[in-house]
């Protein structure tokens, strides 16, 4: 809904009990990438600190001045490089269990990005 500030994923997806389900599912090297597109910064803090609640690594990539951005939330924590060679690895690696189409907006979205993991931003 985009007069609530986020228009993507739907507010459940990021919800505390959502995101311990997927966490719960993942195998112990899984990764859940969300793809967030929201206007409001708060809101976004929000959906970050929701995050970071329920997954010990996530990384953070940004579309520069976009309102979109790219988190994955590792399941399990360990010193992951941000170099876009390596968050273009991972996105590759969970780009076979989408669509296609999907697949490759995905890949075009991570293209010579940087990337920074949230545990060093604060």
């Amino acid at each position: 809904d985009v007069s609530m500030g986020m228009s993507c994923p739907p507010p459940p997806f990021v919800a505390e009990p959502f995101l311990r389900q997927c966490h719960r599912v993942l195998p112990p090297q899984g990764v859940l990438m969300l793809n967030v597109v929201c206007r409001s910064r708060p809101l976004y803090e929000s959906v970050k600190a929701s995050v970071r609640g329920v997954f010990p690594q996530v990384i953070e990539l940004s579309m520069g001045e976009d309102v979109n951005r790219l988190l994955f939330a590792y399941k399990t924590c360990a010193r992951r490089p941000c170099r876009k060679e390596d968050i273009a690895a991972v996105a590759k690696a969970l780009c076979q269990w989408i669509p296609p189409a999907s697949a490759k907006v995905v890949m075009g979205m991570v293209a010579d990005k940087e990337a920074r993991d949230l545990a060093e931003a604060t």
